[in-house]
């Protein structure tokens, strides 16, 4: 009879002590799935904008209080941007844009007027829209920008300094209104740079 006892207990707290380890399994999956979604709509931006999301970017941050034009600077979060100068390219070597297309170069300057050094990322820190629709940046385009001596704005701007950079864009070559956002912090506050053809 004890040794019944006995199984009958095994029998009944086993399947508890694995229902408990299935369930944190199962936990532990979930979250593994929401960040494998998260890395890779992040890593395709493009599948955001399909989703009705636009940038990712925005998501984050809150939306432009100010719009600026071409040399015209703005103070966001301890940093100075200013839109410097826009350049359309049909692009070089093997990068080029798809037809009826265009890359478009936006240079900025950028000062870290903070104490604290400022990374910045042309995918999290810019964002495009261009007739009221939303494009991601371009590797292509940044590449063309390489070419021509004007480098991507990925780096690390140490107090009181400033770096000049590209982001780069593929929109419709018959583009009229283009607006770029900038934000130095993730979650921070962004203004806004417009150019009109």
């Amino acid at each position: 009879m004890n040794n019944t006892s006995l199984q009958e207990g095994r029998v009944i707290h086993l399947p508890r002590k694995i229902m408990r380890e299935v369930v944190s399994m199962k936990k532990f999956l979930s979250l593994c799935c929401a960040v494998l979604l998260l890395i890779s709509m992040c890593i395709n931006c493009a599948a955001a904008d399909d989703l009705g999301l636009g940038s990712l970017t925005s998501l984050f941050r809150s939306e432009p209080t100010e719009t600026f034009g071409v040399g015209e600077p703005a103070e966001v979060d301890g940093t100075v941007a200013t839109l410097i100068n826009v350049m359309e390219s049909s692009g070089g070597g093997s990068n080029k844009p798809k037809s009826g297309n265009v890359f478009v170069l936006v240079e900025f300057s950028i000062k870290n007027k903070t104490k604290e050094s400022v990374l910045l990322s042309s995918v999290m820190c810019f964002g495009c829209t261009c007739d009221d629709k939303t494009y991601i940046i371009s590797t292509e385009a940044l590449a063309v920008g390489m070419m021509n001596k004007k480098y991507q704005l990925d780096t690390a701007v140490e107090p009181g300094k400033t770096v000049t950079g590209v982001v780069g864009y593929e929109i419709p070559k018959n583009w009229k209104k283009l607006l770029i956002t900038f934000s130095p912090e993730m979650m921070g506050n962004s203004v806004a740079f417009k150019v009109e053809k």
